[in-house]
């Protein structure tokens, strides 16, 4: 080796959650594409009555699409796999195309998750009351409050990522780093 400057620690961390999140979102893809190909085989189509709310129209096309998203989602995965590869030996292009999957990564998580969390709060709030337990406000409630805590195990993690990425740390390790470290 030389006297390049050594791979930190922070770095290998990152590089492997992304391989390891590549090749878990591989395997979803694959399994999601079996199961969209069967249902679509069988000639199983969901369609959403026009006078349902509206989180439910985006669910609608959001399966619609399935197929061109998971194709999206395999090709996420494998630039995942291969700039995490590439970050372990420290080339600055895996760097960038790290931290660009991270920020998605935290858009889609902040998104998703306070989609969900209106989901949750427009259906508990439309349950009719004879169905509603004397609990139903309470119900409400806990999943708004689970909902805001998933979306922070998610990216809050991922946004002290990003900042480590456009920290001085990896910034120096990946300009003067040896770009012929064994992975």
């Amino acid at each position: 080796m030389s006297s390049a400057t050594p791979r930190p620690t922070g770095v290998t961390i990152v590089a492997w959650l992304w391989i390891v999140a590549g090749g878990l979102m591989v395997f979803s893809a694959i399994a999601g594409g079996l199961l969209y190909s069967t249902m679509r085989d069988r000639g199983s189509h969901i369609t959403t009555p026009h006078d349902v709310p509206i989180q439910f129209k985006l669910a609608q096309i959001v399966f619609d699409h399935l197929g061109s998203m998971l194709i999206v989602q395999f090709l996420v995965a494998l630039l995942a796999i291969v700039s995490g590869i590439y970050l372990l030996r420290l080339h600055p292009w895996a760097r960038t195309a790290i931290e660009i999957l991270s920020w998605l990564a935290f858009i889609y998580s902040v998104g998703f998750g306070i989609y969900w969390v209106y989901m949750w709060i427009s259906m508990t709030g439309n349950m009719p009351q004879s169905a509603a337990s004397e609990n139903a406000k309470t119900f409400q409630i806990m999943g708004t409050v689970m909902g805001i805590v998933v979306i922070s195990i998610f990216s809050v993690p991922l946004g002290m990522m990003i900042r480590y990425l456009r920290g001085p740390v990896v910034r120096t390790a990946v300009t003067h780093g040896d770009h012929e470290l064994s992975a």
